[in-house]
Order: structure tokens, then C-alpha cells, then sequence
């Protein structure tokens, strides 16, 4: 196990978000926070990320984060690049810092091997090791990698010579996104990753995040993406948080079968005390019952009650529209339409029947 949060409270000034929270990350795990909006999916994030603390730390001996040795915590937290000046490139190659001090020392060390006389056998010692550090570190591919990346992302590879500040808030975002990807942090916190990303970018990180080498946890409204990338589950509901094993429909299976479990057991539960309880005020008189009545009272209150389930349901919002006048046929009929800002981008025809629906995709 990487990481581990135990009974976790976090509040803010009198307000609960998450109470009695435990949370674990194991090597590897794609995993996935579901729950509605202002549950405390971000609050979860901000705490494994350590820009929050738990309220009951303090007073609390059972609660308590435990991690294994020092694990690297990947955010994407607020863009503020603190040089817009510098090229997007520069700003990239930050992450690369240990394979570039690598790098230094062992030319350093080549060519202090001619004249290095019978210091050459530390010399060569340390420099084996620092192939090793650098085949680790991926030293000799991380250049091709972020080339890749950067495509990927929709920019061209000469966009890499522009200052940061030259490109839209959105451009930032991606540029921030794709630093946090090239650190490969042991532990990857996405908060919904898929906004501002266009379909093949989309698909690009779904086999990427599938593949990725450590472990990952990601907070999206994205069900198709969790599905395609996420192995575990974890639900926040009503201020606690339930593991569940497998993807997102994985997880509506479960807390489905779930809730039809503990509705038929609250029902069989309810009838056994209605039975009970009209049996002991049926015989509560009766001498001979008397003993039998206290009896029942007594299992009564020995029952561990099962709570009434709460209805569940993983849509956000349902709603019927009747139209006050029926269109034509003929929706709309766009016939070369030319779409673009300074210069032209595209131009477009087509037909839109009426209850016909139209999906507009592309690159951004």
C-alpha cells in the first residue's frame, strides 16, 4: 500500500465535508472519486495532496495519514507560470532538472578521464552509476517524449519556441497539464482531466493514464473515460466514501444490487418488529406471556437496526420539455457557411430534420 488515509474529518468552519474517511492507494491503482457536486471530491484531492489538514489530527490518535517512504504527489493545481517570458519549451524542460544534472556531471567526469591518473576508478565507478540513474530516470528519451506529448496535446512542434505568455489561458492549462504528466509523480491526482480537450486528445490520455507506471486517482463527470480507464472506485455520499472494486459501471452495479439488498432486508427487518410488537401487546397481560413478552421486548432492542436506504440515483437531472409549436420538417438547412476569426477556418453545409440530433466534434 502507497498511501492511506484513516478516519479522516475535514470541516470547514462548522460545516462537515467528509467524516470518518478512510482511503487507500496501492501501486498502480487507476482510481476513480465519484459522488455529486459539493460532495468533497476536490476537498479528498486537496487533502491527499496536503494543501489541506484533517480537523481532527490533533484530537484523534485513530486517524492519521501513513505513506510509504516518500511518495512524489502530482497536482494540477491554479496556472501561474512565474516567467511568461520564457519559451514553452524552457518552462517544459524544468521537470527534466535531475537528468540534465546527470547529464552535466557525467560529461564533467569524461573529461576529467584523461588526466584523471588514479582517481580514474572512482571516476568510472561513479559514472556507471550514473547510467544507471539516467536509464532510470528515462534521461534518453524524455526530450522525444515531451515532443510527443506536446503534439498530442493539438500544439505544432514550433509553438515549443514561444513564450508562455503568448498563448491563451487554455493553451496554459494544457502546457501546465503537460508538465505534470512528464514529473511522473507517484501518486497522479487529475481533476476532471478532460475539460478543454478535444476527442483525440481524450483518447491519447486513456491509453496513457492505462499505461502509466504509478498510481492514479481522478475526480470526472467523464463516465465513458472512467469506464476505459479506472480499476477502482471510491463513492462520496452524505460526508462518507465506499470502495468499490472496478470502473465506473462496475460501481452502478454494485451500489444497485447493494440498495436492493438493504431495502429487502429493512423491509423483512420492519415486519419482524411489527410482528413482535403485536405479539407482546397482544399478550403483555397475559400472566403466563409475561416472560415470553419481555423476552421479545428484549430482542427488539438487542437488534442492530438497519437504516432505511436512501434512494439512488446516478443522474444529475431529469426533465420533460413539450414544445409549445411543432417545427417543419426542415429544422435548419445551412448551405456554405464560413466560419473563422481572422481568417477562415472552415466552411460548412448540412441538414437538420427535426428530432434529428447533431454532434459537432473535431480537432480544437
Amino acid at each position: 500500500m502507497r498511501y492511506q488515509i484513516r478516519h479522516a474529518l475535514v470541516q470547514y468552519g462548522a460545516e462537515t465535508i467528509i467524516e470518518d474517511t478512510n482511503f487507500e492507494i496501492h501501486d498502480r491503482e487507476k482510481i476513480a472519486v465519484v459522488g455529486r457536486n459539493g460532495c468533497g471530491k476536490t476537498t479528498l484531492l486537496k487533502l491527499i495532496a496536503g494543501d489541506i489538514e484533517m480537523s481532527n489530527s490533533s484530537s484523534d490518535e485513530s486517524c492519521g495519514i501513513v505513506m510509504q517512504g516518500k511518495p512524489s504527489i502530482g497536482f494540477l493545481k491554479q496556472i501561474s507560470f512565474p516567467d511568461t517570458e520564457i519559451s514553452v519549451e524552457d518552462e517544459i524542460k524544468k521537470v527534466f532538472s535531475e537528468v540534465f544534472a546527470v547529464r552535466r556531471r557525467m560529461t564533467e567526469i569524461e573529461q576529467s578521464l584523461e588526466f584523471a591518473g588514479e582517481d580514474s576508478d572512482r571516476l568510472l565507478n561513479e559514472y556507471s552509476n550514473l547510467q544507471k540513474q539516467n536509464e532510470a530516470l528515462e534521461g534518453d528519451s524524455c526530450e522525444r517524449e515531451m515532443e510527443i506529448m506536446f503534439q498530442k496535446f493539438g500544439f505544432d512542434l514550433e509553438d515549443l519556441q514561444r513564450p508562455i505568455g503568448t498563448f491563451s489561458g487554455g493553451q496554459q492549462t494544457k502546457i501546465a497539464f503537460i508538465k505534470l504528466l512528464l514529473s511522473k509523480p507517484d501518486i497522479l491526482l487529475l481533476d476532471e482531466p478532460t475539460n478543454h480537450l478535444d476527442l483525440p486528445t481524450i483518447e491519447w490520455l486513456e491509453g496513457y493514464l492505462k499505461n502509466y507506471k504509478n498510481a492514479v486517482v481522478i475526480v470526472s463527470h467523464d463516465r465513458a473515460f472512467l469506464d476505459r480507464v479506472t480499476t477502482v472506485t471510491y463513492e462520496i455520499e452524505y460526508h462518507h466514501i465506499t470502495r468499490y472494486a472496478g470502473n465506473y459501471s462496475a460501481f452502478v452495479r454494485q451500489k444497485e444490487e447493494a440498495l436492493a439488498k438493504q431495502e429487502k432486508d429493512y423491509e423483512a427487518q420492519q415486519a419482524e418488529i411489527k410482528r413482535l410488537n403485536e405479539w407482546i401487546e397482544k399478550w403483555k397481560n397475559t400472566p403466563t406471556k409475561v416472560t415470553a413478552a419481555r423476552s421479545k421486548k428484549k430482542a427488539i432492542e438487542h437488534m442492530v437496526l438497519i437504516e432505511k436506504p436512501r434512494k439512488f440515483d446516478t443522474t444529475t437531472f431529469k426533465a420533460y420539455f413539450s414544445p409549445y409549436q411543432v417545427s417543419y420538417s426542415e429544422v435548419l438547412n445551412v448551405k456554405k457557411l464560413k466560419i473563422g476569426y481572422d481568417r477562415e477556418l472552415s466552411e460548412v453545409s448540412f441538414k437538420l430534420m427535426r428530432g434529428e440530433r447533431l454532434a459537432i466534434i473535431g480537432e480544437n
